[in-house]
């Protein structure tokens, strides 16, 4: 049970909200025996098992961070694994022709301002996947990385210049596919 004595005092839970949904419906989907199934919520994504006879994996495709923009930067195999993108490229305020991010600084309170569009982590869990994105969106690129790497966690991070970075874990997973 959480209770709060100051009103101004409020919890939000949209860094794990979809990944949590998502993991709930692939745990339903699972107990009434479904084992090829692909859940997405808003870009979150778990898949289990395959898509047709033959072990085809599904195939999810990873939004490049552009404002207004639906195309791929990359698409790829999934199964039994979840993959969640956080960015600052569709959530954002625009004020005297600046852009502020809806990523919040825990220190400050303010948007955070970071050399980073994007972050892909893939994980067992939708949930975790969902909240290891949105924290590593308030890093620096170099900070986002060490963190995936010292987590062993498969992610790539996108630069503001639409660099790629490529997680040690995730560098075997992705150049493998």
């Amino acid at each position: 049970v959480v209770s709060k004595s100051d009103k101004r005092i409020a919890l939000d839970l949209s860094a794990i909200a979809k990944g949590f949904a998502v993991d709930e419906i692939a745990s339903l989907l699972e107990s009434e025996g479904y084992l090829n199934y692909v859940v997405e919520i808003g870009g979150e994504v778990k898949a289990k098992g395959f898509r047709s006879p033959g072990d085809i994996p599904w195939v999810v495709g990873v939004n490049k961070p552009v404002v207004h923009s639906m195309e791929n930067m990359m698409v790829l195999s999934l199964s039994n694994l979840a993959v969640a993108t956080s960015g600052n490229y569709r959530n954002f305020k625009e004020k005297d022709g600046k852009s502020f991010a809806h990523t919040i600084s825990s220190k400050n309170g303010k948007p955070v301002q970071t050399d980073i569009l994007s972050v892909s982590v893939f994980h067992d869990s939708c949930m975790y996947a969902d909240a290891y994105a949105t924290a590593m969106m308030s890093m620096t690129v170099d900070e986002a990385v060490r963190f995936a790497d010292k987590y062993n966690l498969k992610a790539f991070v996108v630069n503001n210049e639409f660099k790629v970075y490529i997680s040690t874990a995730a560098k075997g997973f992705l150049l493998e596919k």
